[in-house]
């Protein structure tokens, strides 16, 4: 409110520029009124824009996720191979341990 009353004081009585600020600001207030009806149309495209850049993301993220995914299977089964070998090794060695003690 202080922006239209500092416009009324240095420009005089000008309605328009206080109904722009009113509006949403010099530029997009004029620009607002100037467009009228195209506007409404233009809010179409814009959901439509975000739509698509929103399925972009998401689509991203599900790359993403699934390149993660198949990380942590591949160490996933990397640790249990290393785990089944390290399992094997011990037995084996049990086993000699074992078979020395009888």
């Amino acid at each position: 409110m202080k922006k239209c009353k500092k416009i009324e004081e240095n420009e005089g009585d000008d309605g328009e520029e206080e109904e722009e600020e009113e509006e949403g600001g010099g530029r997009r207030g004029r620009r607002r009124r100037e467009e009228g009806e195209e506007e409404e149309g233009g809010g179409e495209e814009e959901e439509k824009i975000k739509k698509e850049e929103d399925e972009i993301k998401k689509e991203e993220e599900i790359k993403k996720e699934e390149e993660e995914g198949g990380r942590r299977e591949e160490e996933e089964g990397g640790r249990e191979e290393e785990e089944e070998e390290e399992k094997i090794k011990k037995d084996e060695e049990e086993e000699e341990e074992g078979g020395g003690e009888d």
